[in-house]
């Protein structure tokens, strides 16, 4: 049997003695807590999680290493002492494809005697160590409440679950669903951006559960093109991601923009079939404002607040050159923007619709999820003046739940008209 561990992903660097191990490298941020937990080691504080971990097969033949992505009716464990694979119907309380692990990194092993462990089991099938959401039963087996980790598939420190009402529960799960294709043809993938964190997972029509893909976060908007899904996070990087084998392959195809100041961005695929990156910015709060600021996070129903849309810009994404270009003028081509999926239209395809303009609904997180009776912030930008207007004077839509763009299929309206 020739299982070799290869990667079990967690924080720092360990160069054991018969293993190969690697392990999530430190954000910018995150470098003082590291420069903290290593002056002491006893902070019980901080927790470290295993996030992945990868089995490969050795051909000692060709000298390589091949990815086995299931170990079928087998386990494998894991720890400070000797790595072991078994037969799951010998040991029928362990489970078969899984991996069961103890905490064995040199800074636990020394020390941090006080720390949490991170001791666990690995389900390989969908590359999980955690439930985001377990339920909590009453002395009457009834659900009453959620107990809701904040694990992300990175190094987490003091995160600890909460534990969460139903009714606030629903504010901590899904941002954005995006689909690759015409659902009618039955042949699609459904692409969720969710909590904790902004992450994402994925799922086909018969799955009866959500393939995650950590441990990357902060995920703003996702788009399909050529067969390859194209996400964005929050600081501009934009990631690759093939879905069309056994084993989801990733790529950084655009690092981390620096020196912008945006609220919102988003991925289009644009008139040529380019990426297109659209930075959309909110009238900043004056200083004189800090104290309403603060108000507004403790009592999300204040309608006295609005945020308007003040910028929009739009960039062509160089993949060969890596880099954005900026672009001025959308030509014919009409962009709309909101909660749900980013378009690209052609003006003449849709005569009421501006060319060159952007239409934009409110999608601001504070205002999806709370401030029911403020006035929402949607409305049409002219990327020639670089001005917003209102679409109509009046607002005369329901507002809860802030409303969204709709996209009739042309195609199935064409077809209904002529059938009656």
């Amino acid at each position: 049997m020739e299982m070799n561990k290869r990667m079990k992903t967690m924080l720092g660097h360990s160069h054991s003695a018969g293993r190969n191990r690697s392990y999530d490298p430190l954000d910018d941020e995150d470098e003082d807590a590291s420069d903290d937990l290593e002056a002491d080691h006893d902070d019980e504080s901080y927790v470290w999680n295993t996030t992945m971990i990868k089995v490969h097969k050795v051909d000692l033949v060709a000298r390589m290493l091949v990815e086995a992505c299931d170990l079928g009716e087998n386990v494998l464990i894991l720890g400070h002492n000797q790595s072991l694979c078994l037969r799951a119907d010998e040991y029928p309380l362990l489970k078969a494809n899984h991996v069961y692990f103890s905490d064995d990194r040199e800074l636990y092993i020394k020390g941090c005697k006080n720390g949490c462990r991170d001791i666990g089991v690995f389900n390989l099938e969908n590359n999980c160590a955690e439930e985001i959401v377990k339920p909590i039963f009453d002395d009457s087996g009834a659900v009453h409440k959620y107990k809701y980790s904040w694990y992300t598939g990175q190094m987490t420190v003091s995160d600890s679950p909460s534990i969460l009402a139903p009714d606030e529960l629903r504010n901590f799960l899904f941002n954005k669903a995006i689909v690759s294709s015409d659902p009618s043809g039955g042949n699609f993938i459904v692409v969720l951006i969710h909590n904790p964190h902004l992450q994402l997972s994925i799922a086909r029509p018969g799955d009866d559960k959500w393939t995650w893909l950590p441990p990357h976060k902060d995920y703003e908007d996702c788009i399909f093109r050529d067969g390859l899904l194209y996400a964005l996070t929050s600081a501009g990087e934009i990631h690759e991601y093939d879905l069309s084998g056994p084993a989801i392959a990733r790529k950084i195809v655009l690092n981390k923009v620096k020196g912008f100041a945006c609220e919102n961005m988003y991925i289009v695929r644009g008139p040529c079939g380019d990426l297109l990156q659209v930075w959309r910015s909110y009238d900043p709060l004056d200083d004189e404002d800090e104290d309403a600021s603060d108000d507004l996070e403790a009592d999300h129903d204040d309608e006295s607040y609005v945020w308007n849309t003040t910028m929009i810009k739009v960039h062509k994404v160089d993949l060969v050159a890596r880099m954005l270009v900026e672009a001025c003028d959308l030509g014919e081509n009409v962009l709309i923007l909101g909660h749900n999926q980013s378009l690209c239209l052609r003006a003449d395809e849709y005569p009421l619709l501006k060319a060159n303009h952007v239409y934009f609904s409110d999608d601001r997180e504070l205002y999806i999820k709370g401030c029911k009776n403020g006035c929402r912030d949607i409305g049409v930008f002219n990327l020639e003046n670089n001005c917003a207007e209102e679409i109509v004077s009046l607002q005369l839509w329901s507002n809860w739940p802030p409303p969204v763009w709709m996209t009739p299929n042309a195609r199935k309206i064409s077809l209904e008209t002529h059938s009656s």
